[in-house]
């Protein structure tokens, strides 16, 4: 405790001596209180930071758990490899896919030709057809030709069944029927000369021009 005999009088001397001690003895306090505070606040630091790590420790455990039974040293082989050819994947990936559409165009392209072929559809027309009929069918996951309508069920021809590249094309006949030769032509008729022979001409050339309308009126002319 300072001296304070400098004071002579002896009652001042006394109440400084009191004043010091009481703010010793609070500074001791303050004191006291603070470590407590720092003390607490770093057990519960420590005591998140442990929950901290007992949750990573879980979590890893259960994660190598998920990994029983395999060969650590295949595993890192099999990931150096899928690193270091990652981009070589992707790119054959992309290529697969790309041959699988190339692949199902032709099957499409494939049905829709021999359907039209075997319907005897003009050879010009063919090819027409067949550009039709990929925005009509696909390939179920059996590979084989299908049609869907909007709602995704089988599509239904003109005649109430199931539509196949045989019957679109029969439906073809309704909805472009230049695609096919006249019902009656020079061939059909032997050579014969006459007004048969000129509608025969006729409906040919309207065929050529694709004018359905005029088509379709000629040939129901009687």
């Amino acid at each position: 405790m300072p001296v304070f005999d400098f004071i002579e009088n002896t009652e001042q001397r006394e109440k400084a001596e009191n004043l010091h001690k009481i703010e010793v003895d609070q500074l001791t306090v303050d004191l006291t209180n603070a470590n407590k505070v720092t003390t607490e606040e770093a057990v519960a630091g420590l005591k998140t930071k442990n929950a901290e790590i007992l949750d990573e420790k879980k979590t890893l455990s259960d994660n190598l758990k998920k990994f029983e039974g395999y060969d650590p040293e295949a595993v890192k082989v099999a990931t150096d490899f899928y690193t270091k050819n990652s981009v070589n994947l992707t790119a054959a990936q992309k290529s697969s896919n790309e041959y699988q559409g190339l692949f199902e165009s032709k099957v499409i392209d494939d049905g829709v030709r021999a359907a039209a072929v075997k319907a005897g559809m003009i050879d010009t027309a063919v090819e027409d057809a067949v550009l039709r009929g990929r925005g009509v069918f696909s390939l179920d996951t059996n590979k084989m030709i299908e049609a869907r309508d909007a709602e995704g069920k089988l599509a239904i021809s003109s005649d109430k069944k199931v539509l196949t590249t045989e019957n679109w094309v029969e439906d073809l006949k309704e909805t472009s029927p230049h695609y096919w030769p006249p019902s009656q032509g020079a061939g059909a008729t032997g050579g014969k000369i006459g007004p048969e022979s000129d509608k025969a001409t006729k409906l040919q050339a309207l065929a050529d021009a694709g004018d359905v309308t005029a088509y379709r009126a000629m040939r129901d002319k009687k």
